[in-house]
C-alpha cells in the first residue's frame, strides 16, 4: 500500500489516505474501521470516504496539534471480491512549526516581536521561517523593512542562513542603525516562496502593517554628533539649583561665551559657583553685571548653578580635539572635590573614576535633591549633564575613556 502523510508534515490539515491497489470501490466504509490518535484531536472512519482502490480523508477543516505524532490504523477494508486487506499501521508528525493551511508558508517568527517597543536603535533584524525557503527568493526587494505610513523600503542588506532546516533571515541596516522613536514594519512580498514553491498567505504589506511591526526607544540623550567631529550637548536647567557639569570639551570655555549657550536668556542664570578643593575656595560669578571671580566653566568640574527659570544650556564642543593628549583631572584626597562627567554616554561611577576607592563616596544633586551615586554598597550611572560631589580617601587622577 501507499498511504500519506508520512515523515514530518509542516501543515495541521494534511489529507489522509491509503491506497491498497485494489478495487475498493462500493464497499461501505461503515465496517471499515479506522482510528488517528495520538494527541488532543482524534476521529474515526466517519471523516474517511473509500476511493477506487483505498480511503481518503475529509478533513479540511481539521486542523491537528503541532508537534505531535499520529498513528493511523485501517482495519477491514474489502476489496471488489470480498476479500480483506491486511492491517494497516503507519504515523505521521505535525511539526512545532505548522501551517494551519496545506500550501502555504506559515507567518514567520520576526525579531523584534510584533508590537514591540522601546526597541534599542542598534538591535538586531531577522525572520525566522519555519522551513526552508527558496534562497533564490529571500532578497532586498521581496523582503524589506519599512517606516510605518509609508511604503518606502529602509536600506538593509539582506542575508540568509538554514538552520535546522529552517531559513533565517537577517537585515543589516547600511547607515548602521535605526532611528529613535520611529515605528517600523516588516515588507514580505509573495515573491518569497518554499522549497515547493508555495508563499506566505496573506503577505505582508502597507496594508496589514499593523501586525507585523515594532517601535524603537524614545531618544532621551542630551548630546548629538553633529557630523563635523563636533558634538552639541543640550543640559536642561530647572528653576532654582542645578548641579551640572560639561560633557565635551566647550570650543570657548570662556564663562560668558558658555552662558551665552542659554537658550532662552541669558538673564536666567542668577549665580554660577565652582568649589576649588585644593585652596578650599569658592569662586563665583553673576552674569547681571559681569561680577565674580569665576573666568571659566571647563570640562572636568562641576558647577552649581542657580537659574530664576527654567531653560537649557546648549553647549558645542568635543570629546576630544585632534592631536590633542588625553585630558585628564586629579582630585584632592580626603577633601570634597565638585567634579565634572566629561562624557557623552552614561557609565557606572567605577568605570569613568577607574582608580575610586571601594568606599570612596560619591553625590549628584536631581530635581532638588541629593541621590547617592557610589560607596561601599553602591555603584550607580553617572550621566551627561550632572556635576558631582567625590570624597575619595587618597587623591585620584580622573582619566576619560573618550
Amino acid at each position: 500500500t501507499n498511504e500519506t502523510p508520512t515523515g514530518v508534515v509542516n501543515y495541521t490539515n494534511p489529507t489522509i489516505s491509503a491506497d491498497f491497489s485494489e478495487d475498493a470501490s462500493g464497499v461501505d466504509i461503515s465496517v471499515v474501521t479506522i482510528r488517528v490518535t495520538g494527541g488532543s484531536i482524534s476521529f474515526d472512519e466517519s471523516y474517511f470516504t473509500v476511493t477506487e482502490s483505498g480511503v481518503i480523508s475529509n478533513t479540511s477543516e481539521v486542523n491537528l496539534d503541532k508537534n505531535t505524532t499520529y498513528t493511523v490504523t485501517i482495519n477491514g477494508l474489502k476489496d471488489g471480491l470480498e476479500n480483506i486487506a491486511d492491517p494497516k499501521i503507519w504515523t505521521f508528525t505535525i511539526s512545532g512549526n505548522a501551517s494551519e493551511v496545506d500550501g502555504e508558508v506559515s507567518d514567520p517568527d520576526q525579531f523584534p516581536a510584533n508590537g514591540a517597543e522601546n526597541v534599542a536603535i542598534n538591535t538586531a533584524l531577522s525572520l525566522t521561517f519555519y522551513e526552508e525557503m527558496q534562497e533564490s527568493t529571500l532578497t532586498d526587494s521581496n523582503i524589506q523593512l519599512r517606516v510605518c505610513g509609508t511604503t518606502d523600503s529602509i536600506n538593509a542588506i539582506v542575508a540568509n542562513e538554514v538552520i535546522n532546516g529552517k531559513s533565517k533571515v537577517t537585515l543589516t541596516l547600511s547607515d548602521g542603525s535605526l532611528n529613535n522613536n520611529t515605528c517600523y514594519y516588516f515588507y514580505v512580498s509573495a515573491g518569497v516562496k518554499d522549497l515547493a514553491n508555495n508563499q506566505l498567505v496573506p503577505t505582508w504589506t502597507s496594508s496589514n502593517q499593523l501586525s507585523h511591526k515594532f517601535t524603537t526607544a524614545v531618544d532621551n540623550s542630551i548630546c548629538h554628533d553633529n557630523g563635523d567631529g563636533t558634538q552639541t550637548c543640550n543640559i536642561p536647567l530647572n528653576a532654582g539649583w542645578n548641579l551640572i557639569s560639561l560633557p565635551l570639551i566647550p570650543t570657548n570655555n570662556d564663562i560668558v561665551a558658555v552662558l551665552l549657550g542659554v537658550v532662552t536668556d541669558i538673564e536666567n542664570v542668577n549665580t554660577v559657583k565652582y568649589y576649588n578643593s585644593t585652596s578650599e575656595a569658592w569662586l563665583s560669578y553673576v552674569p547681571d553685571g559681569g561680577v565674580g571671580d569665576l573666568a571659566t566653566m571647563e570640562d572636568g568640574k562641576g558647577y552649581w548653578m542657580f537659574m530664576d527659570d527654567a531653560d537649557i544650556l546648549t553647549i558645542n564642543g568635543t570629546e576630544m580635539p585632534a592631536g590633542q593628549s588625553p585630558v585628564s583631572y586629579k582630585t584632592v584626597g580626603n577633601e570634597w572635590n565638585l567634579i565634572g562627567f566629561k562624557s557623552v554616554e552614561d557609565m557606572t561611577c567605577s568605570s569613568y573614576i577607574n582608580q575610586i576607592g571601594s568606599d570612596d563616596v560619591v553625590w549628584a544633586y536631581e530635581n532638588g535633591e541629593y541621590v547617592l551615586v557610589h560607596s561601599l554598597a553602591v555603584d550607580n550611572t553617572m550621566e551627561p549633564g550632572y556635576g558631582y560631589w567625590l570624597h575619595p580617601y587618597n587623591s585620584v587622577t580622573i582619566i576619560p575613556t573618550k
